[in-house]
């Protein structure tokens, strides 16, 4: 089974990467895809970031329960560009709160695709997110 990664572009400058595996699952509709990003997107707090955390590019990783929730423990940075180690800690700590604090409920996300969105990756711009 080869593993392919599926990239959307999102309304919040950001990228949500999937990794799937190939099967019979059908992809998540550009509307599927919209809501999570609208939702994490309501949760950023970017006015509270230095000048310097506001420029950086981060990749943040996380893994989605069956019922379509955050696993805290699965919070990680994967990567992080353009600015210092200070900055990117501060950019990082607000990725996490949003995702976390958005995601308590459970993303609006379809059961039967569960395979397609259990593991995500956000890129984000934050320069772009303001």
């Amino acid at each position: 089974d080869t593993a392919t990664t599926e990239i959307y572009t999102l309304s919040l400058h950001a990228l949500f990467r999937s990794p799937t595996s190939n099967s019979a699952i059908g992809a998540l509709t550009p509307g599927e895809r919209e809501g999570l990003t609208l939702a994490i997107g309501r949760c950023w707090n970017v006015g509270v970031l230095s000048q310097e955390a506001r420029e950086a590019v981060l990749v943040v990783g996380f893994s989605l329960d069956r019922n379509a929730k955050p696993v805290r423990s699965s919070l990680e940075l994967v990567s992080a560009t353009n600015a210092s180690q200070s900055a990117i800690r501060q950019a990082y700590r607000v990725a996490r709160t949003a995702v976390l604090r958005c995601g308590r409920e459970g993303f609006n996300l379809p059961p039967d695709k569960y395979e397609r969105w259990k593991n995500v990756e956000l890129l984000l711009d934050l320069e772009k997110m303001q």
